[in-house]
């Protein structure tokens, strides 16, 4: 069950003090999910902090957020499972929650995106080692358990750790021949030179790549690129990108060089499709100023569902909650927005019907 493996990775992580949850440990589609609901509630946080709320404010309940705060919960709790009647108290959990995104720094407003990045890491760390606590809690474990199960994980890292020097080894002596098909579900690296700040090889290669034109029709297009196999991911130049994003939207997974560079591959920091977010990746965004067609938008969501990257369902709610949250924002461009949100919303649930 889906809500077992999310509970057993973050005690694991907790015990084993091994970071924040990884996307091998659950899932593509869980954590995707998770991470986008932890995100979501970073950005309130960010909100409340631009107005130091949480300095005056004792009774959490005014918050102007809290119903939005109440419905991620539930959100994160559906995800998680019940644990031992594990129950959602909508005061006491969120004032832990505010605890934790202040407890190792002192509160501040981001002011640059690297910092944003760091803070939202730092914050979706404590946030997990939180509800671990809570699990661990709630299925009353003794200590000598959690001992002896950290000491098992630590000799299964340790056995990870070996097999993947040996296929490193292996993989060493018979060099496999470089991928040339960038497909829907490929890292492509926007760039200006094929060049690794990490120092690995930067193979140039002949690839080809789908393109969903305007009618929503996907061809296929030929383009240079550099090839990482360390990584596993594709460089584009950004003058190839220009002229193939003349003709549609490229099906892939693009991000820029800035978020190769600070090492987050994995993240998807989807609220309010930020661009970590693997939706925005993904090319889907409902802005005026990119103008995809209702056709592209839904060829783009119809991947997104065949890939796995999200199911139909967590989908279909994240784009209610996108419509709830923007519901009460009367401009020209937000109203457009939501136009368009509630159009896929109805795409996916057809779709799938």
């Amino acid at each position: 069950m889906q809500n077992k493996k999310l509970q057993t990775a973050l005690v694991e992580n907790y015990t084993t003090n091994a970071g924040p949850i990884t996307k091998e440990q659950i899932g593509l589609e869980l954590y995707f999910q998770w991470t986008t609901y932890i995100s979501a509630l970073y950005n309130i946080g960010q909100q409340i902090m631009k107005r130091n709320d949480w300095k005056t404010v004792q009774d959490l309940n005014t918050f102007p957020e809290n119903q939005d705060i109440f419905e991620l919960l539930q959100m994160i709790y559906n995800l998680l499972g019940e644990v031992n009647g594990y129950l959602l108290r909508r005061d006491s959990y969120f004032r832990e929650l505010i605890l934790a995104y202040i407890s190792k720094s002192s509160p501040r407003v981001c002011k640059s995106e690297s910092e944003n990045l760091s803070v939202l890491a730092q914050f979706r760390l404590n946030i997990e080692n939180y509800f671990a606590r809570q699990i661990m809690i709630q299925n009353s474990k003794t200590q000598k358990i959690l001992e002896d199960e950290s000491e098992d994980i630590h000799n299964i890292r340790r056995m990870k750790v070996s097999r993947k020097r040996k296929l490193k080894n292996t993989s060493d002596k018979h060099t496999p021949r470089a991928p040339r098909k960038i497909e829907f579900t490929t890292v492509v690296v926007l760039c200006s030179t094929y060049k690794s700040s990490k120092n690995h090889h930067i193979e140039p290669v002949q690839a080809s790549i789908n393109i969903v034109h305007h009618d929503g029709s996907i061809r296929e297009a030929s383009v240079s690129a550099g090839y990482c196999k360390t990584c596993d991911l594709f460089f584009l130049l950004e003058v190839d990108y220009r002229a193939l994003r003349d003709q549609g939207v490229l099906l892939c997974q693009l991000i820029s060089r800035k978020i190769y560079e600070t090492g987050n591959l994995e993240r998807s920091d989807a609220t309010e499709l930020s661009p970590e977010s693997l939706l925005h990746r993904s090319g889907y965004n409902v802005n005026s100023a990119n103008a995809l067609t209702s056709h592209q938008r839904q060829q783009i969501l119809k991947h997104v569902l065949d890939s796995g990257l999200y199911s139909a369902s967590g989908l279909i709610s994240f784009l209610d909650w996108l419509i709830r949250r923007n519901s009460n924002i009367s401009t020209k461009n937000m109203e457009s927005a939501l136009t368009k949100w509630k159009a896929d919303r109805m795409f996916v649930a057809n779709f799938c019907a």
